[in-house]
């Protein structure tokens, strides 16, 4: 257990320092007006769900990487970036043009539109930098440099809050000050790391061939797979946001917070689905089954142990946590009524995050299938009929956190069901 836990303790710090860009803007705009806030939470709603949508990037790289065996490492790293790369740019062009549908979509009025796009295209001219620096960490991760990641994203994290405070409070740039402090902090982590995986030997080895027919087929396939779960988040988020938008300025700045809150644990607790999805390619492609069988208990321990420390510090900790990002005594009282759900919820999210890892390590034997096919049956038939039929904030939450526990049960079955397959191999 110790050993799973110092090899998480990188992952973990990395994996927590990348959602603070979005805790960072939310908190910082949201003790300067809540009206600014509820503009902030349709942007990060858009820009986040796209985000999420291709993180396919992040661990089919980190998967590919990791269960590599005498092959050149240069040619999988060319493959994830020359996706990212053309990835990135038609996301961008995607969202400029079609922006205003998109705040229509997300349920934004035609008078918020101007303050949106204020912190919405500095975003999107930036937003190719933040695809490609998550792309080249997830193989930094792959390569078990997990380390380096931690401190390249410790560094431009420190540089995201600096610029945004300085931009905010210092020269009064309104909102889209805080978008330029995370696209300077994007374009810094995607130079340094680049640099860093430049001068990896195990990377510049056929990088620059052409890579084989059948690594394009593979990525591609596990992509697939992995979109498909990501649209699936994706799609139940932004229509949480949705939902939450229908119901008010005060009520969709609630649920900013709440979901700030809620992914910060859930980006925590990834860092151990990392382990799991590193360790579990390593070891299902040696078909190394005990090391595997031990691997996954200890993780599903550590997941649901740190999901109950949060739990706890919620509950405890409730008021300090809030007034972090608010003291709008309105979105305070919204804040306070939903806050319970969110504390309680934290066990079952921490052990489907850490499933989703196991699944993602088992990938080559058809984890990223499962994976797919699950969250894509949890977002249709479980959080939409309860968010959309029920009432309120607490029918949008009470769905998400559903789907997460459908995704646990779904999680441990296909797990048991993949692992016990692999004794016939």
């Amino acid at each position: 257990m110790l050993e799973i836990l110092l090899f998480s303790l990188p992952s973990i710090a990395a994996s927590l320092l990348e959602p603070l860009a979005s805790v960072v803007d939310t908190a910082l705009v949201g003790h300067l007006d809540t009206t600014l806030l509820a503009a902030l939470a349709i942007g990060t709603t858009i820009l986040s769900s796209f985000t999420w949508m291709f993180n396919f990037l992040i661990h089919a790289s980190t998967q590919a990487i990791a269960s590599a065996k005498n092959i050149p490492l240069g040619s999988r790293a060319n493959v994830s970036f020359s996706i990212a790369i053309i990835v990135s740019l038609l996301t961008c062009l995607f969202l400029y043009l079609f922006r205003f549908n998109l705040y229509e979509l997300v349920g934004a009025q035609k008078n918020q539109f101007d303050l949106i796009d204020q912190y919405f295209l500095v975003r999107v001219y930036g937003h190719p930098a933040a695809i490609l620096y998550m792309t080249a960490l997830s193989i930094l991760r792959g390569l078990s440099k997990v380390r380096t990641a931690l401190w390249f994203v410790l560094f431009t994290t420190v540089i995201n809050i600096f610029f945004t405070w300085l931009f905010l409070y210092h020269f009064e740039m309104g909102i889209n000050g805080a978008a330029f402090g995370t696209v300077i902090s994007n374009v810094v982590g995607t130079s340094i790391t680049l640099i860093a995986l430049g001068m990896n030997e195990k990377v510049r080895d056929g990088f620059f061939k052409t890579p084989p027919l059948e690594q394009w087929l593979s990525f591609g396939k596990n992509s697939l797979d992995l979109f498909g779960r990501s649209a699936a988040i994706t799609g139940s988020l932004f229509l949480a946001a949705r939902f939450a938008t229908q119901l008010g300025e005060v009520n969709l700045a609630a649920h900013q917070i709440l979901l700030q809150a809620w992914l910060f644990v859930s980006f925590f607790i990834d860092g151990i689905a990392i382990t799991a999805n590193i360790k579990g390619s390593e070891y299902s492609k040696d078909l190394n089954l005990s090391a595997l069988k031990i691997l996954i208990k200890r993780v599903l321990i550590l997941g649901g142990a740190l999901g109950a420390v949060f739990s706890v510090i919620y509950f405890i900790f409730d008021q300090q946590t809030q007034r972090i990002f608010t003291d709008d005594a309105l979105v305070l009282t919204h804040l306070r009524n939903l806050w319970w759900l969110i504390a309680i919820s934290q066990i079952p999210n921490a052990l489907a995050f850490v499933y989703d890892g196991i699944l993602f390590g088992l990938g080559d034997n058809g984890g990223f299938k499962w994976v797919r096919r699950w969250m894509l049956t949890g977002a249709i038939f479980v959080f939409f009929p309860i968010a959309y039929f029920g009432s309120g904030l607490f029918a949008i939450w009470l769905g998400l956190i559903c789907l997460n526990i459908f995704r646990l049960i779904t999680g441990f079955w296909t797990t048991r069901f993949i692992v016990s397959g692999m004794k016939t191999i």
